[in-house]
């Protein structure tokens, strides 16, 4: 049998066995199956896991139209630099592991002020952060990863439209 390989790179074995009534153990029966998009998805549990999900959302993020500028011509991050500390931040919430230091609410005041930070941006931050994670990961972690993104957005949407109106 032809093993199954998933997303996240690892190759599962299925194995179906049928037990049908009536049939002689001398008969033999060859059944085909055929699994259209059949993926087994592992849940986020590893450091790798993090720089995996980091960059797949980053790869989206900025290139789309609604909210890439404010990563490529307003914050002009350094991926190299920038990548780094959101495979830190995310390792702590999702992991636990206290590896990440810093405010992320506060390095974004300074962008909101060049350009408005609106809510219809933190949705689409939001969307793909999701699309991210369910093309990728399922299980307790990736549930986590998408309730903190919305407290994240949430909270940062209210904080930016507030600093606007001071």
């Amino acid at each position: 049998m032809k093993p199954i390989m998933t997303k996240t790179g690892k190759t599962v074995n299925i194995y179906i066995i049928l037990l049908l009534p009536n049939i002689q153990k001398s008969e033999y029966h060859t059944f085909n199956f055929y699994f259209h998009n059949f993926v087994i998805m592992n849940d986020i549990t590893t450091r790798q896991d993090v720089v995996l999900l980091v960059n797949r959302f980053y790869d989206q993020v900025i290139k789309d139209d609604l909210i890439g500028f404010f990563f490529t011509d307003i914050a002009k991050i350094d991926l190299s630099k920038h990548l780094p500390k959101m495979y830190n931040f995310w390792e702590s919430i999702l992991l636990g592991n206290p590896v990440y230091e810093g405010n992320p609410m506060r390095v974004h005041f300074p962008l909101n002020e060049v350009t408005a930070m609106e809510e219809k941006h933190f949705n689409r931050w939001l969307q793909v952060w999701e699309k991210t994670v369910h093309d990728n990961f399922e299980g307790e972690n990736a549930e986590t990863a998408i309730t903190r993104a919305l407290n994240i957005a949430r909270i940062m949407s209210y904080k930016m439209i507030n600093a606007r109106r001071n």
